[in-house]
């Protein structure tokens, strides 16, 4: 396997954060938003659910195209032209031929649904947490804006820290094994914080368990990098860009549902709660290794 280099490897970090940018960037501000705007919560998470479905139809609409004419030009005409200076990824001879049949031929391989719905509900219990925790945190129990940025911050290195443990786990474990496994650890904590809104645990022991739930959710590395090697190399891009927006709808239908009727720890709990349960569901059924 060819190794990648430490530029390309920031380069490429740095446009998958753009997307989590545009958004963790104004998260501490929700309540305010709510307040100065005269919305309801539920109205005010709208914003979020709105940039999350335009992330995902924008790679439904991308991913395709660089099968179609490879990788280089639609990124340089999503990022308005910058300067990016490589060869193309995608060569001639092993573009996709027909934009359909490459899009049927994904979704009709069982083996990269089966990790797409995974991730999506990973990602919807994850943006669950991500649209409620600032009102839950700030409103219910009393963080300041700083004090909530710097909560969501710990867990985004949590993310970031099991990301990275996952992913060379994967080397001598079974993805599906440790898919299951962090599913069911980060089902675990999401029903003890459904405990926590009846019996009123100490705020430490709360923030320790936003931070497991983060951190189980970086099993997701796991997940993304299984769907991706069930399908070719012609497909790999609309491949990727039907994960992406799956993740990103249900992501954005998430963030919403879980604060209907007014922000709690109770109904934000219960949200992550059922979610994770799905991912885990799809993840316990069986499927042959045939497209």
């Amino acid at each position: 396997m060819a190794r990648v280099s430490l530029s390309w490897a920031l380069i490429l970090g740095l446009l998958a954060g753009i997307g989590p940018m545009c958004t963790d960037l104004y998260l501490p501000a929700l309540p305010e938003m709510s307040e100065q705007l005269a919305a309801t919560t539920t109205i005010t998470q709208l914003t979020l659910t709105a940039s999350l479905i335009g992330l995902g139809v924008g790679q439904l609409l991308f991913g395709p195209l660089s099968d179609k004419i490879g990788r280089k030009r639609p990124l340089i005409l999503s990022l308005l032209g910058c300067l990016l200076f490589i060869h193309e990824t995608l060569p001639e001879n092993k573009r996709g031929s027909s934009l359909l049949l490459t899009g049927r031929s994904v979704v009709q391989n069982r083996r990269f649904m089966r990790f797409c719905l995974i991730q999506s509900f990973m990602l919807a219990g994850l943006f669950a947490y991500i649209g409620s925790s600032s009102f839950v945190l700030q409103k219910e129990f009393g963080f300041s804006p700083m004090q909530f940025s710097l909560v969501f911050g710990l867990n985004g290195i949590g993310l970031i820290i099991a990301s990275w443990i996952f992913s060379r786990l994967a080397r001598r474990i079974n993805a599906m094994t440790l898919l299951r496994g962090g599913l069911i650890a980060a089902i675990l904590c999401a029903l003890l914080t459904v405990l926590c809104a009846w019996i009123q645990l100490p705020i430490p022991a709360l923030v320790a368990l936003f931070f497991t739930i983060a951190f189980c959710s970086g099993i997701g590395t796991v997940g993304g990098a299984e769907a991706m090697s069930a399908v070719g190399t012609q497909e790999s891009g609309t491949a990727s860009a039907l994960m992406g927006m799956s993740m990103f709808v249900f992501g954005g239908i998430a963030a919403p549902l879980s604060g209907i009727g007014g922000e709690t720890l109770l109904k934000m709990s219960l949200a992550i709660t059922v979610c994770y349960t799905l991912a885990l569901l799809v993840a316990l059924t069986r499927i042959d290794n045939q497209k």
